[in-house]
């Protein structure tokens, strides 16, 4: 089956009632990895595919922006987001179905949506939330999500 052009929104708010230490900031401490924290929306052509209030953010947005950087060089593996929040297994994966066809999958989303999805369209959504949250964080907590990558 090949990929159906879809718009993709992975839309997130940083829960700022969290207070986070400024020491671990100034220093990059991994801590912030649990610290900073929010809810997540994943849409696809405007219908709710991924819902949670409480997800690790910084944590996600670090896997992610990894495995964006992997496409980028044209090294197109599956994105498995696994967090230290639940050891179950992975809450969201995009997986590689044929060259041009990607399945999003999740195990807390709505099955009820159609995943064979585009990766241009992935890497687009990908691209605006990263944008996104790194101005808001750094706008937010003075962190800069380059400092954090491996």
């Amino acid at each position: 089956m090949d990929c159906i052009p879809s718009k993709i929104a992975i839309q997130f708010d940083i829960d700022k009632s969290k207070e986070v230490d400024k020491n671990l900031i100034d220093t990059n401490n991994r801590k912030l990895l649990a610290d900073i924290e929010g809810s997540l929306n994943i849409s696809i052509n405007g219908n709710d595919f991924f819902q949670e209030d409480y997800i690790l953010l910084l944590e996600f947005a670090i896997a992610i922006s990894t495995w964006l950087e992997k496409v980028e060089k044209g090294i197109f593996q599956d994105f498995v987001y696994e967090t230290m929040d639940y050891s179950e297994g992975a809450i969201i994966e995009f997986n590689q179905k044929n060259d041009r066809t990607w399945v999003v999958t999740s195990i807390w989303g709505n099955d009820n949506i159609a995943t064979n999805l585009c990766i241009q369209d992935i890497i687009i959504a990908v691209k605006d939330f990263l944008t996104t949250f790194q101005k808001n964080i750094y706008k937010t907590y003075s962190i800069n999500l380059n400092k954090f990558m491996i």
